[in-house]
């Protein structure tokens, strides 16, 4: 443990002089499949910031605690294999495929949050986008089953809210990227009333390892997910815009009755201020629908891969052979 937190010390790489540190987080074997690991590392929060601690860190040895912690918004900061350690003279076998993470906090939720990137009135009505707080984060994966779900192309053409494991599998990918602290809430406010009515989930995502790394689950689910890996395998947005870091998004949208403002426009145009807050330079994302291209666009998106309804099926996906209806790989550069 020494070893892994000497490579990369979780002080300097959180900018912090005070962590909570971890050693020993364990379930009886008879209470184990409730999740408890994940409430119990989701606990540490309010015990962080009841004492001014801002952030935690914990090495994580196992692949049951490292899938745990992810869950519970960790990052990865540092990974090691039992190889490694060996070759530092330490007793393991050299064992490349066992591998120890050093896992951290990715954004702290302190009393900065929630940021405001943009706000405006219109007569009597207040609009804000903001950082989703996580006490808003049932509400928002409720908007995103009710609305996105009905709405979006490839999960309305999937049927994905028909498949009961393909919508517990998207809803727990959602709230794996809400744990990240990046995705942009948009609320509307009229005589002191806070309703939220729209929302973009946003992740930092790697080059090098995509987050979330959760298994994708359900025939309609997966379909879906298929799609947006094959467009950015054709056009790596990595590579086209010259970054090891982007800001990516699954999920933007407004509630039904409160279209009409332009409010997915804002919210596209809040990534940069989010974006650069946290040192990226630019953001990617898989439009599917012409209204979302059409906003993305005139939010100074540039599309740099089309692929067409017919070439995912040409690909084995379960989508109609339509070389007229289109899903866009657009990104947005910042600097």
């Amino acid at each position: 443990m020494e070893y892994i937190e000497t490579k990369c010390d979780p002080f300097k790489y959180l900018g912090e002089t005070k962590l909570l540190h971890a050693l020993g987080l364990i379930v009886r074997d008879d209470y184990r499949g409730h999740k408890l690991g994940s409430r119990i590392l989701a606990a540490r929060k309010p015990l962080c910031l009841s004492q001014g601690i801002n952030a935690t860190a914990t090495v994580l040895t196992g692949p049951a605690s490292q899938i745990s912690a992810e869950r519970s918004g960790f990052e990865k900061n540092c990974v090691i294999s039992l190889k490694e350690l060996a070759d530092q003279g330490l007793n393991y076998p050299s064992d490349e495929n066992w591998v120890t993470n050093l896992g951290v906090m990715v954004k702290k939720w302190d009393s900065s949050c929630p940021r405001v990137w943009d706000s405006w009135e219109v007569d009597d009505t207040k609009w804000t986008i903001q950082d989703l707080p996580p006490e808003d984060e049932n509400a928002a994966l409720d908007i995103l089953i009710k609305y996105f779900l009905k709405d979006e192309v490839l999960c309305r053409i999937s049927n994905l809210l028909e498949d009961p494991v393909s919508l517990q599998s998207i809803t727990e990918f959602w709230r794996i990227s809400m744990s990240q602290r990046m995705c942009l809430a948009c609320y509307n406010e009229v005589d002191g009333k806070k309703t939220l009515v729209g929302m973009n989930v946003c992740v930092v995502d790697s080059a090098e390892e995509r987050f979330p790394t959760i298994e994708i689950e359900g025939d309609a689910w997966i379909n879906v997910y298929k799609a947006m890996v094959y467009i950015e395998t054709k056009c790596d947005p990595f590579k086209y815009l010259g970054e090891t870091k982007l800001l990516h998004a699954l999920g933007l949208i407004v509630k039904d009755d409160y279209r009409g403002h332009k409010l997915g426009s804002r919210i596209l145009a809040a990534r940069k201020p989010l974006a650069l807050s946290q040192g990226l330079n630019a953001t990617a994302t898989v439009f599917t629908g012409p209204a979302s291209q059409i906003s993305a666009e005139r939010s100074g998106f540039e599309t740099i891969c089309v692929v067409s309804l017919k070439e995912l099926a040409d690909q084995g996906l379960n989508y109609p052979s339509d070389e007229n209806r289109v899903i866009k790989l657009m990104v947005k550069r910042f600097k």
